[in-house]
């Protein structure tokens, strides 16, 4: 099982054929994000996380669940979702590094170094709360297979992958509504977000 989506080499950027795109900055310290600590330290929120270097294709792949409150009232989570449900949705990332030119600086010109791992990219899937009870009971036992699914001692990238993507699949056979946003997060600290 491989990646459905790959990351262009050359041409037309993906984000210019999208019906809305956005780009965005993720801050870095010393410039260079480390795709490696992507999943592996998060407060406050539950999350699994399979992040691996498959050693023979050079590729890292990323596949994660976060669940997010999404809430800035001057309350506690756990009050908060009980009279705003909705402020609770969980994300699915499935991503892979791909070869990306970094610029860079030299004298007075700007000059372009090929990382191999130079940009994340793939697909975030926001899944959030159902209005209906069945639904919403069958996006939670879903979810719950696809924490399963996402094990960290796992050394096999294909066998996650496809575990998760039956789950995708199954949340559009249910009709359980969720939202496909394509991304790409280069080292720099650059992010594009696109929609179709």
């Amino acid at each position: 099982m491989t990646f459905d989506f790959e990351f262009p080499s050359s041409g037309i950027p993906p984000w210019q054929s999208a019906d809305h795109s956005f780009v965005g900055w993720v801050p870095t310290i010393l410039g260079h994000l480390s795709f490696s600590m992507v999943g592996k330290k998060v407060r406050w929120t539950a999350h699994r996380c399979f992040n691996d270097l498959d050693s023979g294709t050079g590729e890292r792949q990323v596949i994660l669940h976060q669940r997010r409150i999404s809430q800035d009232l001057p309350l506690w989570d756990f009050l908060v979702k009980q009279f705003k449900p909705n402020v609770v949705q969980d994300f699915i990332l499935v991503s892979k590094t791909a070869v990306a030119q970094i610029p860079f600086v030299e004298g007075e010109k700007v000059r372009h170094l090929t990382d191999s791992q130079g940009v994340l990219h793939g697909f975030v899937y926001v899944v959030p709360k159902q209005d209906h009870i069945e639904l919403e009971w069958d996006r939670e036992e879903i979810l719950r297979r696809v924490n399963r699914s996402i094990d960290p001692r796992c050394e096999n990238a294909s066998t996650v992958l496809i575990a998760v993507n039956s789950a995708i699949l199954e949340l559009k056979h249910k009709r359980i509504l969720s939202h496909k946003l394509s991304f790409a997060l280069f080292r720099t600290g650059e992010l594009r977000v696109c929609i179709s």
